[in-house]
Formats: C-alpha cells, sequence, structure tokens
C-alpha cells in the first residue's frame, strides 16, 4: 500500500490505524494495525497507543549482593530496575515475561571477582527453563575480574520466560560484582515477524 502526501490529512491517521480504545484494566494490550505494525498500550503508562519498537524495551541489573556458587546453576537476582515501564520482570521470581510474540535482542552480562588463577563463570540466558545464549569467561588471575558476555536475536512465543543464570565448576564460590552497570540483563523488541 502506498500513499503521496496528498493521499491523508493529519485528522484521518486515526481513521487509518482504526486504534482501540486506550485499555483501562491495568493489563498491557496489543494491536495490529491494517499494515501490520504492532502497538502497546497499558493504562497508567502512556497516555495513547505506542509502536512496540519504541517502546517495548526492558533492562535490570545486580546492585545487592549475590555469590556464585560452585556446580549450583542459579538465577541471578537483578534487584535494579534501569527501564521496566510495563512491569514485565517479577523481583520475587527473577523471571521476565514477554506477553507478546516477534523477534527480540537479548544481551546480559555478569562480573565475577575470582579468589584464584584459572576460575571460570558460564553467563547464560534461559528462555521456558532452556539454555539459548551462553558465554564462559576465564580468570587470568586472583583478584582479575572478569565480564562473561552474551547476546543475541531470538524468535519469541506469546508469554516467553526469561532469567540470566550462572554456573562455574571452579572448585570454588566466589563473588559477583553487585553493580547494575556490570551484572545486568535487557531486551529489545525488534518486530513481529509477521506473527
Amino acid at each position: 500500500m502506498h500513499f503521496l502526501s496528498t493521499n491523508i490529512s493529519p485528522g484521518s491517521l486515526v481513521d487509518l490505524y482504526q486504534f482501540p480504545p486506550m485499555p483501562t484494566d491495568g493489563n498491557l494490550h496489543r494491536y495490529t494495525d491494517p499494515l501490520g505494525c504492532l502497538w502497546v498500550a497499558k493504562a497508567g503508562t502512556y497516555s495513547q497507543w505506542m509502536r512496540a519498537t519504541d517502546v517495548l524495551h526492558g533492562r535490570w541489573g545486580l546492585s545487592g549482593a549475590y555469590n556464585i556458587i560452585n556446580s549450583a546453576n542459579q538465577k541471578v537476582p537483578l534487584d535494579y530496575v534501569f527501564l521496566d515501564v510495563f512491569d514485565l520482570y517479577n523481583g520475587v521470581t527473577d523471571i521476565l515475561t514477554l506477553p507478546f510474540a516477534g523477534s527480540y535482542h537479548f544481551y546480559g552480562q555478569v562480573g565475577m571477582t575470582p579468589t584464584a588463577t584459572g576460575q571460570y563463570c558460564n553467563v547464560m540466558i534461559r528462555q521456558n527453563g532452556t539454555r539459548v545464549i551462553q558465554n564462559q569467561a576465564w580468570s587470568g588471575g586472583t583478584g582479575a575480574g572478569i565480564n562473561p558476555q552474551v547476546n543475541a536475536t531470538l524468535v519469541v512465543g506469546d508469554g516467553d520466560t526469561f532469567y540470566l543464570e550462572t554456573y562455574t565448576l571452579s572448585g570454588a564460590s566466589f563473588v559477583a560484582q553487585n553493580s547494575p552497570y556490570i551484572t545486568f540483563m535487557g531486551f529489545d523488541y525488534l518486530g513481529s515477524l509477521g506473527y
């Protein structure tokens, strides 16, 4: 569909997109316009429907104490909110739930302070409990901090869940760097992939 600037007057854009009324129930709602673009709205956030690629983003960090325990897969308790307009991350379960299918970019990092040379840490993001992204970093010496990072674009289904996780078999536990600028996870909605 192609429109010249003379085809649409400013007042007719609402008619073109055919937006439903703003929701009032406190839930996050979606609307796909006739051109295939996803829009989202939630009472108490923005006062109008917003394009998902503009507002469906989130980032959280670690500010509290967190020990990376030897031989244990652990969720990282992200307790610092950089951005979560729609309250998608549950700080009690440490799980992010994405309500809408599409293509998303995920990223994360865990900083650690080792107690010996050769210690390592895996950092992972799990989707619905399954590891989908993983990276590993090794320490070059005692006290030489490392920051393993992950990032990838993933296809997400309605209601898929995600969390940041650590794992090590270094023979000793060590302390995560509890700065939200060093240990964090985030996502960006990229598009619908035709869903």
